[in-house]
């Protein structure tokens, strides 16, 4: 596990864990039950950010190859994909 992060939709809190297994797991911290793993990065997942606007929540993420991944909190589906090369551009 590279990053940790809490969140909080309506009543229940979750955490995130990005990984070294190029995954991102989510738990219930009301039991710490397990409730899904978003897949899609190619690399270790190091940086994990909650994003608002308006009344929807997202999950940015960004692993070690410069991808940045944007998710919907309440759905947990991907919404957009940004690749950084390495010059930052």
């Amino acid at each position: 596990i590279w990053k940790l992060f809490s969140y909080q939709l309506g009543d229940i809190t979750y955490l995130a864990s990005g990984s070294y297994d190029e995954s991102i797991k989510i738990w219930d911290m009301r039991d710490c039950s397990f409730v899904k793993t978003l897949l899609g990065h190619s690399n270790c997942v190091e940086s994990l950010v909650l994003l608002m606007h308006g009344d929807n929540s997202y999950l940015g993420s960004g692993d070690k190859r410069g991808t940045v991944k944007l998710w919907n909190l309440e759905s947990r589906d991907l919404i957009k994909t940004i690749k950084f090369d390495s010059t930052g551009g």
